[in-house]
């Protein structure tokens, strides 16, 4: 809801407090058991939030970036395949420089963003060495085991695990919120670096649903928060 008003100014608060309302509590996508896609959305959208502000020149910006970076590594560590959140930052910093950002500010962007992710990473590492965890083990833990999954399933029917996503995407609505979204954002004719950015955070979320292998249901939630966030009617 902070991000679209963000985007689009106070109306739009209503219309995404609603949407994500609606689809974080919906059973159709099994919102209601809390899984893991359901946290870690909290730090994905706080993290595109934060990249939304520090790109439009706001006081401090360098911390902002930092921020964004931190929970954008948070969220890859509570759900592998959130990702999304670290696309966009990346795209947003490639972006910026295209448009006219100067190779100095882009420097010290892409530092800050890149310090709020090695926080994270060295945590990790702290945690790793505390708890005598191998690197190895950290490893197929986050990812290691996607790979496997998605290399049986490949073998078994992996097109119509796929197939399973159309019901619940219709069922909760939000093959409709994502419909609005596109044409949102696509409305954002004015303000270019935020249009990519939030694009970017929706096409990754999309590849993270789709290389996640196992297709439940609640892999759906990954989309609700750019859903929510372009899908409101906002002034461009």
């Amino acid at each position: 809801t902070l991000l679209a008003v963000r985007i689009g100014g106070r109306r739009a608060a209503p219309w995404a407090a609603g949407i994500s309302a609606v689809l974080a509590s919906s059973y159709a996508i099994k919102s209601v058991f809390s899984p893991a896609e359901l946290l870690a959305v909290v730090p994905s959208s706080a993290s595109v939030l934060l990249l939304v502000i520090a790109l439009e020149r706001a006081p401090r910006r360098l911390w902002l970036f930092a921020g964004a970076g931190a929970l954008a590594a948070t969220a890859l560590l509570v759900k592998q395949s959130f990702a999304d959140a670290l696309a966009a930052g990346v795209v947003a910093l490639v972006a910026g420089k295209l448009l006219g950002v100067s190779w100095r500010e882009t420097t010290r962007r892409a530092g800050a963003y890149a310090s709020g992710v090695a926080a994270l990473v060295v945590g990790l590492i702290i945690w790793a060495l505390l708890t005598h965890t191998s690197a190895g083990a950290v490893w197929y833990a986050m990812f290691g085991f996607r790979i496997d999954s998605v290399s049986a399933l490949a073998k078994h029917g992996l097109e119509s695990r796929l197939s399973t996503l159309g019901s619940p995407l219709l069922t909760s609505g939000l093959a409709v919120a994502v419909l609005f979204a596109v044409a949102g954002i696509a409305r954002l004719r004015a303000r270019r670096i935020v249009r990519i950015t939030v694009a970017a955070w929706m096409a990754a979320a999309g590849a993270g649903i789709l290389l996640g292998g196992s297709y439940w249901p609640h892999y759906l939630i990954e989309l609700v928060p750019a859903a929510a966030a372009g899908g409101a009617p906002t002034r461009r």
